[in-house]
């Protein structure tokens, strides 16, 4: 029997910045990224993407593992990933707040690119 992952809706406030790191996961669903990547991605501060990381690793939203860092001599990074009930509930608020439409933008190739 395989383990049922458990996601709790987001209770966190809707902010741009939130929009901005979960799009990330949404554009690229297969896709691992460091706290790093979504930085560089975002232009967002740490002290806003490494909170919300953790709430949505937390609430089940992402999860995580820790990968050799490709750069010789640098420390391993902690990679994340969308989970299905993180991707379901992403799209849930983004069809409420943006459009009911939204999921289409997250299925079509232009949305990866």
């Amino acid at each position: 029997m395989s383990k049922v992952e458990m996601t709790t809706p987001y209770q966190g406030k809707v902010s741009v910045p939130f929009i901005k790191v979960i799009s990330v996961f949404l554009a690229n669903r297969d896709k691992e990224f460091s706290g790093y990547d979504i930085l560089k991605t975002t232009n967002l501060q740490s002290g806003t993407v490494y909170p919300m990381l953790g709430k949505l690793l937390e609430d089940g939203w992402l999860k995580s593992e820790w990968k050799d860092n490709p750069q010789k001599g640098k420390p391993d990074r902690l990679c994340y990933i969308l989970t299905v009930g993180g991707h379901r509930e992403a799209l849930k608020i983004l069809e409420d707040m943006v459009s009911p439409n939204i999921g289409k933008c997250f299925d079509s190739p232009i949305a990866i690119a």
